[in-house]
């Protein structure tokens, strides 16, 4: 404000600690403890104003931020990846509370793979509506399903490699061709989707 005779004007500075020696370092591995290069890792202030950080894991799977980090709650994120999982939270919070500290976050992820198909009849001729589920063996977790578009295609992604068994809801009117269900080994990471194929008799009426 102007400069007035006899009047007193306060002003306020307000300054945030820079933790100029302080930083993050964060652990990128796979569910068998194997470390992930070349994942970009984010750093963003959740409590005040800031930059938002990133790095990126190295041969050891460490992103470690040295540079731009000040005192108070931050928010690590990882980036996500086709053809893999979280199997620990994407994100989370760390505080920045004093000198020489150095918070740490692990990020685990878990590789899958795709499965995709066709349900179709007699004169191959794709059917819609048809329900498919799958279940890994060994698995407490409950059953995946699709159900085939109007050309009878269906695919799941996102699935954990490992043994699984795929299996069509028969509808009434039909019967198997083809086995209605089957084991199948899903141990490649990634695309070409595995594929099956479902084949149905229509019943005499």
């Amino acid at each position: 404000p102007p400069y007035r005779d006899g009047v007193c004007e306060r002003q306020v500075f307000t300054n945030r600690q820079i933790a100029r020696d302080y930083g993050i370092d964060v652990l990128k591995k796979d569910d068998l403890g194997n470390p992930l290069p070349n994942w970009r890792i984010h750093a963003r202030p959740s409590d005040h104003p800031g930059p938002d950080l990133a790095a990126i894991t190295g041969p050891d799977g460490v992103a470690s931020f040295r540079t731009g980090i000040t005192l108070g709650r931050w928010t690590i994120s990882e980036e996500s990846r086709a053809f893999w999982k979280s199997v620990s939270p994407a994100s989370t919070v760390v505080t920045v509370t004093a000198p020489n500290q150095y918070p740490s976050v692990i990020f685990t992820n878990e590789p899958t793979t795709c499965l995709e198909g066709y349900k179709i009849d007699e004169n191959h001729i794709g059917m819609g509506g048809w329900v498919i589920q799958g279940q890994e063996i060994g698995s407490t977790e409950p059953p995946v399903s699709q159900t085939t578009d109007v050309n009878g295609y269906f695919r799941f992604d996102d699935l954990s490699l490992g043994r699984w068994t795929f299996t069509e809801v028969v509808k009434e009117g039909w019967t198997p061709h083809t086995a209605s269900a089957f084991e199948v080994d899903l141990n490649r990471q990634g695309s070409p989707c595995t594929q099956i194929r479902f084949k149905n008799l229509s019943e005499p009426i």
